[in-house]
């Protein structure tokens, strides 16, 4: 996700309404500094990293949530405009095994290994050992790659690494 992207979207549309998803899990951005990022899906299908949080909203691992929000504008020549969460219409639970994957840059080391499992910027990851193993050598190694995870139905450790791979 790039941080061009994110502020052309976070610039002010007014008080129109649209509607979005926002994703199960957060992604791994580094527009300022490593962090997570929450992903909405917006109504024509496109989705976006926010880098900022959204305003209303908490992001919760492993439920998705149909929202309709408006972006306020912003004023000022920097200013850039925020979402805003006018209704979460729906929220649900998403399966064990619901997929996703992660996109990770060179620039930051995002996995600390944690007993014979990982964290992600603090999120606790399951991993068979191979895949943690895998993950941690392509962190080290500082080039772009992809980590396919999906859903565990855990709340003390959300997430499960099934794969690491160049993008």
């Amino acid at each position: 996700w790039s941080a061009v992207a994110t502020a052309a979207l976070l610039i002010g549309c007014g008080d129109q309404q649209h509607t979005g998803t926002i994703a199960w899990y957060r992604t791994p951005c580094d527009v300022i500094t490593a962090t997570l990022c929450t992903v909405m899906t917006d109504e024509t299908g496109t989705s976006t990293a926010f880098y900022n949080p959204i305003e209303g909203y908490t992001h919760t691992w492993g439920v998705e949530a149909e929202v309709r929000y408006t972006i306020d504008d912003a004023s000022g020549d920097d200013a850039v405009g925020a979402y805003v969460i006018d209704e979460v219409v729906a929220t649900r639970t998403v399966p064990a095994g619901a997929p996703a994957a992660w996109h990770l840059s060179p620039s930051w080391t995002w996995f600390a290994t944690d007993g014979d499992q990982l964290t992600l910027l603090g999120v606790p990851v399951a991993c068979d050992a191979a895949v943690c193993a895998d993950v941690l050598a392509r962190d080290a190694a500082g080039a772009r790659f992809d980590v396919d995870i999906e859903a565990t139905g855990d709340a003390t450790r959300p997430v499960r690494a099934v794969a690491a791979h160049a993008p």
